[in-house]
């Protein structure tokens, strides 16, 4: 089982899933309100009313917008992102652009938290001399971080350096590769199984186009303890077994990148590599993945290095 990539998920207005503010907009039973304009970032009442009904938001907000800070006092969020320490910011990519990646700075000031759910400015910088900022308020569940919302379309989706060339050496050597995924932002409403098959297509004509593909994509679209299939449970192999009678646990390796893929490969006696990458990108439980896989690497590639002379006489994922 090879996680063949990783997201680099941004919320930029175009990252969100879209709503029109207006007559289609009281009908919907699940909301998930992205604007650019700051028309909508500026209205208190529709902030309001979406956040009574308990969905995500990012609005984009001018600079001279001021929000309520722990001095009980006002202040400009310009002011507030010049005075950001340094370690505030990361730099993450906000997919490909007409003229290569999109990479900015982003930092997120917590300022409100309720029911489980916090308001949170979210600032973007540009890598210009002369940096240009952008503003926006967000409001989301404590549990996800706006910098790590759920990949919802293929604009999102980045793949890694060296990637597309370490899933072609597998396939050459002969071996399944099985991509696995939780995607609890289906049964959060926050996307729809059909967006991520959309992903999944283009990945595979994106891998076939440079010679490489993935024998198998199976997701797990429920909440937490709702099913066998959620990693680290083991419903996903179970598919894939289903399909290539021909794998066995035995004989295969699980990489992955968080610590429910370790699990997950442990818990059936696979062998296990966990991903280290970036340490901006790494996921709660690293460190606890990192003591347990039986191995560690910085990247894919990396990991097929290890993989083929390991498993390349069986053939097996």
């Amino acid at each position: 089982m090879i996680p063949a990539s990783r997201g680099s998920p941004i919320c930029d207005e175009a990252d969100v899933g879209q709503a029109e503010v207006g007559t289609g907009f009281q009908g919907r039973d699940a909301i998930r309100l992205g604007s650019k304009h700051e028309v909508y970032g500026r209205d208190s009442k529709l902030r309001r009313w979406v956040e009574e009904r308990h969905q995500l938001f990012v609005l984009a907000v001018a600079v001279d917008q001021r929000l309520w800070r722990q001095d009980m006092r006002q202040h400009r969020v310009d002011e507030i992102a010049n005075k950001l320490p340094k370690r505030a910011w990361k730099r993450l990519s906000a997919g490909q652009g007409a003229k290569g990646e999109r990479l900015y700075d982003w930092a997120l000031v917590r300022w409100a938290e309720h029911e489980g759910w916090q308001h949170t400015l979210l600032v973007r910088r540009s890598l210009d001399a002369k940096p240009e900022f952008a503003f926006y308020f967000t409001y989301a569940r404590k549990e996800k971080s706006i910098l790590k919302t759920l990949v919802a379309n293929w604009a999102d989706f980045h793949l890694l350096p060296g990637v597309v060339e370490a899933i072609g050496r597998l396939n050459r050597a002969g071996m399944r590769v099985i991509v696995v995924s939780n995607q609890r932002g289906i049964a959060l409403g926050l996307y729809t199984a059909i967006n991520v098959e959309a992903i999944h297509r283009s990945l595979q004509n994106f891998l076939l186009a440079h010679g490489a593909h993935v024998d198998g994509f199976y997701f797990c679209p429920h909440d937490k303890q709702q099913c066998n299939c959620r990693k680290p449970l083991h419903g996903m192999f179970e598919q894939a077994v289903a399909q290539f009678p021909e794998i066995t646990a035995e004989r295969s390796v699980m990489i992955g990148d968080s610590l429910s893929d370790i699990e997950f490969g442990r818990r059936l006696d696979m062998r296990t590599v966990f991903i280290d990458g970036d340490p901006i990108r790494q996921k709660p439980g690293a460190e606890v993945a990192r003591a347990l896989a039986g191995l560690c690497c910085e990247s894919l590639s990396e990991a097929v290095n290890w993989l083929l002379p390991e498993l390349a006489p069986s053939r097996q994922a």
